[in-house]
């Protein structure tokens, strides 16, 4: 796989994710709202605006990765607000607070771990790695459909397979096996 078409699955799976995110923020964005001014970072009319900004902010992240249309200007952006997110949610682990995630599920059913930080983490490094590219040289449009398509395809199973990477624990702890309680007599009446 080429400099290029490495890129080009890390910028589209940065699409994938930007897009996924503001997509589930759109069909509530009052409960996106309320799950933000849960971080009390802010007064509470503060994060109603940033809530209801970050929407549209995250669907033209979306939209220039996915494109690759203005991405040497979002870029450094994106970079920006994905490590505000982290120190927001550092903060709130270290301090002991268990607060709604907010970043796919605005009806708040997950919680900030050291996942959410991993995967905050890991978006940081692929966005640095796209600004890079992105400000290096111009976006080159020259992709077949066949490209476009197999560079979605493998940035999607890539962004699976680090979800499902980031929870290997949580899988441990539901796939091992149930102690039993010890008995009250070691022999078999039967």
């Amino acid at each position: 796989m080429s400099n290029d078409q490495l890129e080009l699955v890390i910028r589209l799976g940065l699409g994938i994710v930007f897009g996924l995110s503001a997509g589930t923020k759109l069909r509530d964005p009052s409960a996106f709202a309320r799950g933000v001014s849960e971080y009390r970072f802010f007064s509470s009319a503060v994060p109603r605006g940033l809530a209801l900004g970050l929407i549209p902010a995250e669907a033209t992240f979306a939209f220039c990765h996915l494109t690759g249309l203005g991405l040497a200007a979002v870029a450094p952006a994106c970079v920006a607000v994905l490590a505000v997110f982290t120190v927001a949610v550092v903060a709130q682990l270290s301090s002991g607070h268990r607060v709604p995630c907010m970043c796919f599920d605005p009806g708040a059913r997950e919680l900030i771990s050291g996942v959410t930080v991993a995967r905050l983490v890991l978006l940081i490094g692929a966005e640095l790695y796209v600004s890079v590219v992105a400000l290096g040289a111009p976006v080159r449009g020259s992709f077949s459909l066949i490209d476009m398509s197999i560079a979605f395809a493998l940035a999607s199973v890539l962004l699976v397979s680090v979800r499902w990477a980031l929870n290997v624990y949580y899988l441990a702890v539901l796939l091992r096996p149930v102690p039993r309680p010890p008995s009250e007599s070691t022999s078999n009446p039967f």
